[in-house]
């Protein structure tokens, strides 16, 4: 997926279709040597040329489970995730079976900025249940469940009064753009709009803010938590 969230596919040498693999184990040596290949985005004039206005059956196929979101490194969550389009919580993995295992956080963060390769996410719901039987949010101690809670859905917005990017998680809790989980990226704010810090570890208000310093932030109404908390929709 693009950063404009467009799915592309991989093309063969000649740039003329997508690439056509018969296993799974092909498509992952595949993505060994991506950079030899040129994408194919579902709403080019190419694709539409090749497999009609609405691009490829690859294209509405693929959309639910590709995303361009940063991995995140979550409290209590040892393993790298994001959101994919379909809204559903994904896990870094290699073979889309197994999680990529992070009892650190300094681990986590290292495979934030070095992805595995090849990578092959593990998406909770249904793909997860096609394997395991049950879809990961209906287990409270489940990583998806932990983290979906966690991972928002909103876009980051700059208000006034505050520095840093800001936005609600899916509990309506505001958070800051960070890239430790402790500490707020601060100015440029619509700079980071556009490219935002990497790696992205955002710092919660409330609970997760009370542990790192010992207030919620929405106990002072100067603090950013509290302003933000009346600016954001």
């Amino acid at each position: 997926m693009t950063m404009g969230g467009v799915v592309e596919c991989m093309t063969n040498s000649t740039g003329s279709t997508c690439v056509q693999v018969k296993s799974q184990s092909a498509c992952l040596e595949l993505q060994k040597t991506p950079l030899l290949y040129t994408p194919l985005p579902c709403n080019s004039a190419k694709c539409k040329s090749l497999y009609g206005n609405r691009g490829g059956a690859w294209c509405d196929a693929s959309l639910p489970y590709v995303s361009n979101a940063p991995w995140q490194c979550l409290p209590n969550v040892e393993t790298p995730v994001r959101r994919v389009a379909s809204g559903d919580v994904e896990c870094m993995s290699r073979d889309g079976f197994s999680c990529v295992y992070t009892p650190t956080f300094a681990d986590c963060v290292r495979y934030q900025l070095t992805p595995v390769t090849p990578l092959q996410p593990l998406v909770c719901g249904a793909m997860l249940k096609s394997i395991n039987r049950f879809t990961g949010y209906d287990i409270p101690a489940h990583w998806c469940a932990r983290a979906q809670p966690l991972l928002s859905k909103q876009p980051w917005k700059c208000v006034d009064g505050i520095s840093t990017p800001v936005r609600r998680n899916v509990k309506g809790d505001v958070e800051c753009m960070s890239m430790n989980g402790h500490d707020c990226v601060q100015g440029a704010c619509e700079a980071n709009l556009i490219v935002p810090v990497a790696p992205m570890n955002p710092l919660t208000c409330g609970a997760a803010h009370k542990t790192q310093w010992g207030i919620t932030g929405y106990d002072d109404a100067t603090h950013w938590c509290s302003i933000a908390l009346k600016k954001l929709p």
